[in-house]
């Protein structure tokens, strides 16, 4: 399969990255042909192999503050509820996400990742989900949190957990791959939502 081979997708890594999210992602994206580059603290040494785990198997390790964005085709945030905390307060972490979201390119973020999003008001009146236990936080920052596994945005993908990391890959590569950004709200493998939730409707 190689309906990424033309793309070139950053990773961004930081200590407390879920290792497991991190290596399944990267797995699907360099199976579908991408050229995948982790962005971390570090210079891109040993630095940066330390943060990015032991098993994702990547040589491409640049530093937020080296890497220039517009390199890159999207950004892929993985799960990991220390690495938010360990990047919320990185002003080149901040400014090289923010670039992709100013540019309207592609987004996808997993668990936790969500709330780093939050954190740099980057989901102003945005339709997504992230772990159920920061819904009322991620609706404080603007968003419309959504009760299902995966929402996908025109350049926003997200993913509720880990547990749901089947799907989220499943919905990652199409995402990555489409030119034509849909302008609708899509929800994947919805659930009935709990009191409170914003409802989850499929889009056939």
């Amino acid at each position: 399969m190689n309906e990424l081979v033309d793309h070139r997708i950053a990773v961004a890594v930081a200590d407390g990255v879920d290792e497991a999210d991190l290596a399944a992602t990267v797995r699907a994206l360099e199976k579908a042909g991408a050229t995948v580059e982790l962005v971390a603290r570090g210079t891109g040494g040993g630095a940066g192999r330390a943060e990015a785990g032991p098993d994702e198997g990547v040589e491409n390790v640049t530093s937020f503050a080296q890497a220039d964005p517009t390199r890159y085709d999207a950004i892929v945030l993985p799960d990991g509820e220390r690495y938010v905390e360990v990047l919320r307060n990185r002003a080149d972490a901040h400014r090289f996400v923010h670039a992709f979201v100013h540019d309207n390119r592609p987004v996808a973020a997993c668990g936790h990742a969500v709330r780093l999003l939050a954190a740099w008001d980057l989901v102003h009146n945005r339709a997504l989900t992230g772990p159920p236990a920061f819904a009322a936080q991620l609706r404080e920052a603007g968003a419309r949190w959504v009760a299902a596994p995966v929402v996908r945005e025109p350049t926003l993908l997200t993913c509720r957990g880990t547990d749901d990391r089947d799907d989220y890959l499943a919905a990652l590569i199409p995402f990555l791959e489409a030119r034509d950004i849909a302008a609708d709200v899509e929800v994947f493998a919805s659930r009935t939502p709990s009191a409170g939730e914003s409802p989850a409707v499929n889009k056939d």
